[in-house]
C-alpha cells in the first residue's frame, strides 16, 4: 500500500516505478521436501516413497510407474503469466531394479514414455499401485525412445508440458504432479531416472518455469497530490492493448493516462495488458491511499 501525505508538498515531483517483470522459478526438490514415489503392480499394497529412482519398467513380474510433484509451482504469483517450462530428468548408473542401465529398450523393443498430469491427490508416504491416482491424457508429453543404455538423460520444453504447468498454476488445488509410465507396458522395457531422494543434487529432477507479471509506473505532482500520471513501459506499445481500472471502473485504454482523484480515500488501480496477436494477459493491481 502506498500512502501519500501532505508532507509531499515539499517535493516538486515524486515518482514510484515498477518494471514489467520477468522471472523464473527453479525447482529441484531434495530428499526433505521432494514428493515422488514408484508404484509396482507386483507389490500392489506396498508403498515405495523413499526410493532414489523414478522407475518405468515392464517385465514378466509386473509393471512399475513413477509419480512426481513440484509443489513450488504454487508459489509462483497468482497473477503471473507462465511463458515456458523446462523439465530435466537424469539417469545415472544402474540399480537392482534396472541392472542393465537406466534405459533398456532390449531386442529392438522401444521404450517410449508418457508424462501425464495427475488428477487426484496422493501422498508420497501412502501411494501404492492399489490406490494410485488417476491421470488425464490431455496435453501429455511423449517421451521418445532412449538413445543410450547407460546414463541417459531427458529434457522437455514442449507446449504440452507448458499447458500442464499452466493448468497447475491456475488451479493450485489441482497441482497433483505427473505420472511417468511406459507407453507400452509389455515386457521387457525399462527406463529410470534419479529421484529427489538421490544423494547427488545434480541428478535430481528439475523443473524451471519462466513467467512474467505486469507492473506499471506512476507519478504525482506535489502541487496537487490528487493528480496522477500512470504509465506502461514503452516496449509494450505496439503489440499490446491496455485497460486501466480504478475501483473496478475502466478509466483508460491508452498506454499512459492522467487522472485526478476526486477526494482523499483508498483506491485500487489495476492495469491489464492483452497481447494483440495471441491473447496473453497480464494484470497488476496496486492500492494507493491519498489523504
Amino acid at each position: 500500500m502506498k500512502k501519500i501525505t501532505l508532507l509531499a508538498l515539499i517535493m516538486t515531483f515524486v515518482s514510484a516505478s515498477n518494471l514489467f517483470s520477468q522471472a523464473s522459478k527453479f525447482m529441484q526438490p531434495d530428499p526433505t521436501i521432494g514428493i515422488d514415489a514408484i508404484i509396482k503392480s507386483s507389490n500392489p499394497y506396498t508403498n515405495f516413497g523413499n526410493v532414489d529412482e523414478l522407475v518405468m519398467n515392464s517385465s514378466n513380474t509386473g509393471t512399475i510407474r513413477s509419480l512426481i510433484k513440484f509443489a513450488d509451482i504454487n508459489t509462483i504469483p497468482a497473477n503471473a503469466q507462465i511463458e515456458s517450462a523446462v523439465l530435466y530428468l537424469y539417469g545415472y548408473g544402474t540399480s537392482t531394479i534396472t541392472p542393465n542401465g537406466n534405459s533398456w529398450p532390449n531386442n529392438g523393443l522401444s521404450n517410449e514414455l508418457w508424462i501425464e498430469r495427475i488428477t487426484q491427490p496422493w501422498s508420497e508416504s501412502t501411494v501404492q499401485w492399489s490406490n494410485q491416482p488417476t491421470t488425464t491424457t490431455l496435453n501429455r508429453v511423449n517421451v521418445t525412445p532412449s538413445t543410450s543404455v547407460l546414463n541417459w538423460n531427458y529434457s522437455d520444453n514442449s507446449n504440452n508440458l507448458l499447458q500442464m504447468v499452466k493448468y497447475m498454476h491456475a488451479n493450485p488445488s489441482q497441482n497433483n504432479g505427473f505420472m511417468i509410465k511406459l507407453q507400452n507396458e509389455t515386457s521387457p522395457r525399462n527406463t529410470f531416472f534419479k529421484s529427489s531422494d538421490f544423494s547427488e543434487e545434480k541428478f535430481r529432477p528439475t523443473l524451471i518455469v519462466f513467467y512474467s507479471t505486469a507492473d506499471f509506473s506512476y507519478t504525482y505532482l506535489a502541487s496537487n497530490i490528487y493528480a496522477y500520471t500512470f504509465s506502461s513501459q514503452y516496449f509494450c506499445s505496439s503489440q499490446w492493448s491496455h485497460e486501466w481500472t480504478i475501483d473496478g471502473v475502466v478509466v483508460s485504454t491508452n498506454m499512459n493516462f492522467n487522472y485526478t482523484f476526486p477526494y482523499s480515500s483508498t483506491y485500487t488501480i489495476c492495469h491489464k495488458i492483452t497481447h494483440i496477436y495471441d491473447g496473453r494477459e497480464f494484470t497488476k493491481c496496486e492500492t494507493i491511499c491519498i489523504e
